[in-house]
């Protein structure tokens, strides 16, 4: 061949099928990957299995070229390149056509149902799997849900580390600006459940869900977290981390970082950092636990230790601090057996707080713990004024919401209470306890049909204490029957409040026979009482119980006393005797009475006037 025949090298690479080699390569490296990842996320595969698949495919690549163009292949084999041979190829590289053509479909197919969900019917009988996505997409493109990782450890009480590692996540995305993630409780109450990502996004009214999983074993741990975005339950991004324990806060900001990342065209470029909260890896974990068992309001006794734990090994750990106040100051009202006395549990709640203050002095947690205790304190003037600040303060979590609510309602401001607590409910739609006293609420502005409703969301979320006020409130105003069949759809048979609704039931079905019937002490709000006419001693033990110093759960005493059955009640001179050893005198004093009411004072003494009031008797 002559020298000026010669090809160029363009049309030498193309005559010797280098690119058809090449974009064969990169096709069916492309589907390995994916095949890959999917193993790694189903199979456990270690962290740097990834890796080092992409580096060998990579290395790979350069070897596939320059055997393409060494080599031919022929209906004869495999056959060296000649230099002299300036016709076309021959046949044989036809089956890299077909490589190239199926693995473009394939890879479209992939593109398809991933960006567009094309899959299965949506079979609910709310509408197809359309109108859902359409509904979706109208969701805030910077919206997330963050879900309780799964424990993926052989010991089930790693179950806490684990949900401790995805709330620690959540409060990270929170402090992101642009970034709406929904709360902890409501996110957290899929745990366990096959709920499918489109339902928990349109419930939470998010457009993104995290999932992930939590491996630990001694010193090492495994982080898997995915993105999914909830319209196309496509993944918008995946990693699994391999670390050491004492890398736990770094892995947490990549975390947070690579999912500010993957939303960066909806909240623009952010940088993520996190401090870590504490150098002590055992009392970090120490403090998960209690910290799960806290919001899980159960093993109280359990949750104080791991946390009394965390505070004995690093005094300097002032999350650890918030959550050992709040165990403390929320453990009276739990009623395990009288274990919690509120004698000591109290003092040592104001103690931890104090110290909680030091540490992280802008926590709302630390304004809305200090407002409960003074309230039980009597300072009900500085409690109001503290946890409004602590609703006011930016935070996913519904409870300084909740708590101004209760905090209103009790000093009787009901109608100034119902917004608290529609707020909190819209922040934690699927928490039973926000729609419960926005039930109780709304029955004592006289909004009985929503009530009742709210009551029965509220119950199937596993805080029945409404539907019990409402069967109360029935059988004060004469529908016993109608109380009873409430009480009987309260009954789950473990509830600790069991033996109470069983002797409520028997006193409301034959009142003559009711002291009998009722147990009472001084911790129980003794509700029941009110419900069999004996609204006397009720006042009595109110009167006697504020009168001796601070007041156990004070809004499980007072919650009947603004429903419109009980204006006798709060019109009492002992029910204002009371609430002015409770402090609420002094708040009424200081920014007006409850709503409806006002001071009088006759020959029986000081009481509350409430004759114009919304809660007035029906």
């Amino acid at each position: 061949m002559s020298e000026g025949s010669r090809p160029g090298l363009f049309s030498e690479l193309k005559r010797r099928n280098v690119f058809r080699v090449g974009a064969a390569y990169v096709v069916v490296a492309w589907l390995v990957l994916q095949v890959g990842d999917l193993a790694a996320d189903n199979l456990g595969f270690p962290g740097w299995f990834m890796p080092m698949l992409f580096v060998l495919l990579g290395l790979g690549f350069p070897v596939a070229v320059i055997l393409s163009w060494a080599f031919d292949l022929t209906p004869e084999g495999v056959q060296r390149t000649s230099v002299d041979d300036v016709g076309p190829r021959r046949p044989g590289a036809g089956p890299l056509d077909w490589v190239i053509a199926l693995g473009i479909l394939v890879v479209i197919g992939m593109f398809v149902v991933d960006r567009f969900g094309v899959g299965p019917a949506d079979p609910s009988p709310e509408g197809t799997s359309v109108a859902k996505t359409g509904a979706l997409e109208d969701r805030d493109a910077g919206s997330i849900a963050v879900l309780a990782f799964e424990n993926m450890s052989p010991d089930p009480e790693n179950a806490y580390f684990a949900e401790g590692i995805s709330e620690e996540i959540l409060n990270i995305l929170a402090d992101i600006d642009g970034l709406h993630v929904a709360s902890r409780t409501s996110a957290f109450s899929f745990r366990g459940s096959n709920t499918p990502i489109p339902e928990i996004a349109q419930a939470l009214d998010v457009r993104h869900v995290l999932e992930g999983s939590v491996r630990k074993q001694g010193n090492r741990v495994r982080i898997t977290a995915q993105l999914i975005r909830a319209d196309t339950d496509g993944h918008v991004w995946s990693d699994t981390f391999d670390r050491e324990l004492v890398d736990i806060f770094e892995v947490q900001e990549e975390i947070a970082q690579s999912i500010t990342d993957a939303l960066g065209e909806v909240l623009g470029t952010r940088q993520v950092s996190v401090t870590a909260s504490t150098s002590d890896l055992d009392a970090y974990e120490r403090f998960l636990r209690g910290r799960a068992r806290f919001h899980q309001r159960r093993e109280f006794a359990e949750a104080i230790a791991d946390l009394e734990l965390a505070v004995a090994q690093d005094p300097a750990f002032g999350e650890a601090w918030i959550y050992l106040a709040a165990a403390n100051s929320v453990a009276p009202g739990y009623y395990e057996d009288g274990a919690f006395d509120p004698d000591q549990m109290f003092p040592a709640a104001r103690r931890a707080i104090e110290r909680a203050r030091t540490l992280r002095p802008e926590d709302p947690m630390v304004f809305a713990i200090d407002a409960m205790l003074r309230a039980e304190e009597g300072d009900q003037v500085a409690a109001l004024d503290l946890v409004r600040q602590a609703a006011g303060m930016r935070s996913q979590d519904s409870t300084p919401e909740l708590w101004l609510g209760l905090t209103l309602y009790v000093a009787g401001y009901v109608a100034e209470s119902v917004g608290a607590f529609e707020r909190a409910v819209e922040m934690d739609p699927l928490v039973g306890i926000n729609h419960g006293y926005l039930a109780i609420a709304y029955l004592a502005t006289g909004r009985e049909e929503a009530a009742v409703s709210l009551a029965r969301r509220a119950m199937e979320l596993g805080w029945g204490a409404a539907m019990w006020v409402y069967a109360i409130e029935l059988a004060a105003r004469g529908e016993r029957d109608q109380a009873l069949v409430v009480l009987r759809g309260l009954s789950d048979g473990a509830s600790q409040f069991e033996p109470f609704r069983v002797a409520l039931a028997a006193a409301i079905a034959n009142p003559a026979v009711a002291g009998a019937q009722l147990q009472v002490d001084s911790v129980r709000p003794p509700e029941e009482l009110l419900a069999v006419e004996r609204t006397g001693e009720y006042l009595d033990l109110l009167a006697a119980t504020a009168a001796a110093g601070p007041v156990s759960n004070q809004t499980g005493w007072l919650r009947m006393a603004w429903l419109p059955t009980f204006r006798a009640v709060r019109e009492d001179p002992r029910f204002f005797r009371a609430a002015g050893d409770m402090g609420l005198v002094e708040l009424w004093e200081a920014r007006g009475y409850p709503d409806g009411c006002a001071r009088v004072s006759d020959a029986a003494g000081d009481r509350l006037d409430c004759a114009g009031s919304h809660q007035g008797s029906p």
